[in-house]
């Protein structure tokens, strides 16, 4: 219901998690919330991620070669305007202020449709998320 059998409709856990847990490399850090990335000293990299520990309340950095922005629409959106240096004042890849402006998220149990006299001879419902 709340994702797809077929892996077509992304989310992190038919996602990017089974594919880090292949790597052999994945660590499961739960009560780990991501609150801004850490760039590199050029200020145009990206080297790790800071978290706030919603158990213990304490402040982490994690690093890696490699950072994925894996969060919502609206959680990497978060985490990208909260990402504040000096290459980057406004937030991680903000230069044209218009970060967090026009974005969409998946609505649960939203949604349109139409109807056409036209395609009375096709199938009307699929393997579909929505």
């Amino acid at each position: 219901m709340r994702g797809c059998p077929f892996g077509a409709y992304f989310s992190s856990n038919a996602s990017t998690l089974p594919a880090a847990e292949v790597t052999g490399n994945m660590t499961i850090r739960p009560f780990s919330i991501v609150t801004e990335i850490i760039l590199d000293e050029s200020g145009k990299k990206a080297k790790g991620v800071r978290i706030f520990d919603s158990e213990t309340k304490e402040t982490k950095e994690y690093f890696a070669k490699v950072v994925f922005l894996c969060a919502s629409s609206f959680g990497s959106t978060q985490i990208m305007l909260n990402s504040i240096s000096d290459r980057f004042p406004n937030g991680f890849g903000n230069e044209s202020g218009e970060l967090g402006h026009n974005v969409m998220d998946h609505h649960f149990k939203l949604g349109a449709r139409g109807t056409s006299d036209e395609f009375k001879d096709k199938y009307l419902r699929g393997r579909r998320p929505t």
